[in-house]
């Protein structure tokens, strides 16, 4: 993959994303150490969790311990094919493109069912290429996997067909990694286990469970498959407690400004109200900045009279029912504003960190990165603040 190239923002770019990469590798650092010794997935499902799929993965391309790039469906893993991406790709849910085009490519598919086996074998004998796969079994996430009743029939398909399909990987899910309780987490460890056993008694493949939330368990298998982690938030206080207690000095960097510049200043008085709904009624004069971004970019509407932005290195509280498009902010105790002034959205400031944002919306904070229109431009910056 070639090397990610500067990207130089037009004047009048009115919202934008910034990837600051030198958080990312922070991060990564960080996961090597945790890992433990054991493979290295990064999961770039969601458009890289909202911050640019082909961006991130140009990053880790050149990174030695990242061995394997984790994807949700075949479309993701075709375009990562198509920016130049040479990893091993793993698709971890869903076939939304050609599978015959993604064996082609040698790009690893999970399946979680009797039916989707049957579909890659076909389109790797139509492929004349081996299809290379990993199991998911299902151990208590109950969303995809296959069942104990099901897997004499995998392994009887797999010995039938050595020449189309080549098992590479056996996985499931942890589903309660966040309870205090980890006594589920533990029941399935073991079943997960008694699992892979059954599927792969000589552990010829690579076992893997743990994902951000838990890579504090004893057993780490094979490898670890992780995303919030490498963008720098933590998937809940938990997490962040159960981490620190084995590995005290880890720090992580959230890794995405989202910026946008004001486009209109002005003075509502004393009795106005302000924005749809007139939920603010102003006790004084108010200076209001408006910003060209609202709900259809990815900002979430129910920060509200709630959220704050970063204008010159202070908070400027959100004031009014944000618009589809357009969102005004009180300026008055902030000096020197003017149009065309940076405002900091979602950033590695206190308040406005995805993990912050997320807490203040009883939320996570995947969701607010990840909630960013896809559309907006994302570029790599290589400062060490953003």
């Amino acid at each position: 993959m070639d090397p990610i190239p500067a990207i130089s923002l037009s004047p009048h770019e009115r919202t934008w994303v910034e990837i600051n990469q030198t958080a990312l590798l922070s991060n990564l650092a960080q996961i090597v150490t945790v890992a433990r010794g054991t493979q290295i997935g990064i999961v770039l499902k969601g458009n890289a969790y909202g911050h640019g799929l082909t961006l991130v993965a140009q990053t880790l391309e050149a990174q030695p311990s990242v061995d394997v790039l984790l994807v949700a469906g075949v479309s993701e893993a075709l375009i990562l094919r198509i920016a130049g991406c040479r990893k091993p790709i793993v698709v971890l849910s869903y076939y939304d493109g050609p599978v015959i085009e993604a064996i082609r490519q040698q790009i690893t598919l999970s399946v979680a069912s009797i039916a989707m086996l049957h579909n890659v074998i076909i389109a790797a004998q139509q492929a004349q290429v081996p299809a290379m796969i990993h199991l998911e079994v299902e151990t208590g996430l109950q969303r995809t996997g296959l069942d104990g009743a099901s897997l004499a029939t995998v392994m009887q398909l797999l010995e039938r067909h050595p020449i189309n399909v080549q098992l590479r990987g056996i996985y499931t899910h942890l589903c309660d990694t966040n309870n205090p309780d980890q006594r589920f987490t533990q029941e399935q460890l073991e079943q997960f286990t008694t699992m892979a056993e059954q599927l792969d008694p000589h552990h010829h493949c690579s076992w893997h469970v743990a994902a951000s939330g838990g890579l504090y368990v004893p057993h780490l298998f094979d490898g670890v498959r992780v995303g919030t982690m490498l963008y720098g938030s933590w998937k809940s206080k938990v997490q962040q407690q159960r981490m620190l207690e084995h590995y005290p000095t880890i720090s992580l960097q959230p890794a995405l400004s989202w910026k946008t510049r004001i486009i209109a200043i002005h003075t509502v008085p004393t009795g106005s109200s302000l924005g749809y709904d007139r939920t603010v009624i102003a006790t004084k004069p108010l200076r209001i900045a408006v910003l060209p971004v609202g709900y259809s970019d990815g900002y979430q509407r129910a920060l509200s009279n709630r959220g704050v932005v970063r204008i010159h290195e202070q908070y400027a509280p959100i004031v009014g029912i944000m618009s589809m498009n357009l969102m005004t902010v009180d300026i008055t105790d902030i000096t020197n504003v003017e149009i065309g002034d940076i405002a900091i959205l979602v950033g590695p400031h206190q308040r406005i960190t995805p993990a912050a944002l997320a807490e203040q919306l009883n939320s996570n904070p995947n969701v607010i990165t990840g909630s960013i229109n896809p559309l907006i431009p994302r570029l790599v910056v290589r400062e060490d603040a953003v």
